[in-house]
């Protein structure tokens, strides 16, 4: 999809009369694509939470709701979003501790190039650990994204309780 000559983007671009774009060879386009396939990763598994999520929802709350004179947009805000607050919360987590450890792609597709620019933690731990025998620095890296994921963790928990706080 990517390859700078016969990948499916610059296709489509050629249709366009568009010039065909260095998907993974210039450092601020590789950035770029590579958030765009985790991005397109992550949306199918946080969808399907989503979907059952919502399929948990009894229809009587709807049904009540549009008694009391609610429109679909009331609907929305005051029964729909606060009963997927912990699918929310859950996909909020896991989808930021899965950035985080964003390693697979870069891994395959650029081997943290051009010029260093898709060089993730993890594939940083991976190349220092693996590869050069830089134990002390792959250690330090770890450390790093442990701590990283621990204070973003006890931020997302923190505005969580606040939100249940001001529900109740």
């Amino acid at each position: 999809m990517y390859n700078p000559q016969f990948g499916l983007f610059n296709y489509l671009l050629s249709l366009l009369d568009l010039p065909p774009v260095p998907w993974l060879q210039d450092p601020t386009i590789a950035k770029l694509s590579l958030i765009l396939l985790a991005l397109w990763r992550a949306i199918g598994v946080n969808m399907i939470i989503f979907l059952a999520a919502l399929q948990g929802i009894p229809r009587e709350y709807y049904e009540a709701a549009q008694l009391d004179g609610a429109n679909r947009w009331k609907q929305l805000t005051n029964v729909t979003v606060p009963l997927l607050r912990f699918a929310i919360f859950f996909v909020t987590v896991t989808t930021m501790i899965g950035w985080l450890q964003f390693f697979e792609e870069p891994f395959v597709m650029t081997q943290g190039g051009p010029l260093d620019s898709t060089t993730s933690v993890a594939l940083f731990i991976y190349r220092n650990g693996f590869q050069l025998s830089k134990f002390g620095y792959a250690a330090a890296g770890s450390f790093i994204l442990f701590i990283a994921i621990i204070i973003i963790t006890i931020i997302q928990f923190k505005i969580q309780n606040r939100h249940d706080d001001t529900q109740m």
